[in-house]
């Protein structure tokens, strides 16, 4: 998710470009007026943020919901665009909603749990939290229904500059950075070294799209291999892939591409 809650030092580690056959088709664009984009889930739906009103536009209704005594909203999460997670940090209060935007559960995470002090929430598999807490730099997960919270990893050696997640994986980008994950067992990857870049999406484990210097790449951390996607976009101030659609945006609208990633 985008700013709730973003290139080129290490470019010559990164030897092996690709020729470039990424294919790319424009779908057309969205206007934005003045809300913060924060994605798309897998039926193309577009969520946003505007005067901390979570929005859903689809091609046929649009939805809202807004809560406005827990402040202003961290992260939405809908990896799950059936249950989504809204998590507002400062009464550390995670809403559950559903693909409606209705109220589903209200889960006070420092009420059950004090000793915590969560700086990152989303959706994990079976219906549990990622929890990631910054007090002790540690990762762990938390059960929607029991609220019981268990501890994944040992605290983290670095602090941490990104974090993402999906439901099976929590990714992290260290102060060096060095990508890792952890599955939902705890266990963590080796580091990979990333170029320097100005915002990025983790894709899968071993592959990402990051922005530097108003370019959009990709990069395949397995293979080395590296792409310049053919976008010929002139001013972005952000980005968002899903389902092989590409979001680009800037302050005024977004602009959809139809993109297939080798």
């Amino acid at each position: 998710m985008k700013k709730l809650g973003l290139f080129f030092a290490l470019l010559l580690a990164f030897s092996s470009l690709a020729q470039n056959n990424i294919e790319v088709q424009y779908l057309g664009n969205e206007p934005l007026n003045d809300a913060l984009f924060l994605g798309k889930d897998v039926f193309a739906s577009s969520y946003l943020v505007k005067d901390q009103v979570i929005l859903i536009k689809r091609a046929e209704s649009e939805k809202e919901f807004q809560n406005l005594s827990l402040g202003p909203i961290t992260t939405v999460d809908a990896i799950n665009p059936m249950q989504l997670s809204v998590f507002y940090k400062r009464f550390n209060t995670v809403l559950l909603l559903d693909k409606e935007l209705v109220l589903i559960k209200t889960i006070a995470l420092t009420e059950r749990h004090p000793q915590l002090q969560p700086g990152y929430v989303s959706m994990s598999s079976q219906n549990r939290l990622w929890l990631w807490d910054e007090l002790t730099n540690q990762l762990g997960l938390l059960a929607v229904q029991s609220l019981v919270y268990t501890s994944l990893t040992t605290p983290f050696p670095e602090p941490i500059k990104y974090r993402h997640s999906d439901v099976n994986y929590f990714y992290w980008i260290s102060e060096e950075n060095l990508l890792y994950y952890s599955d939902i067992y705890g266990k963590i990857s080796k580091p990979y070294p990333l170029p320097a870049f100005e915002d990025i999406q983790i894709i899968s484990p071993h592959k990402v799209i990051y922005r530097n210097d108003n370019q959009l790449y990709y990069l395949n951390l397995q293979t080395d291999v590296q792409q310049q996607l053919p976008i010929g976009e002139k001013s972005i101030s952000g980005f968002f892939f899903n389902t092989q659609i590409l979001s680009i945006f800037t302050d005024l609208e977004i602009k959809n591409y139809l993109i297939t990633l080798p």
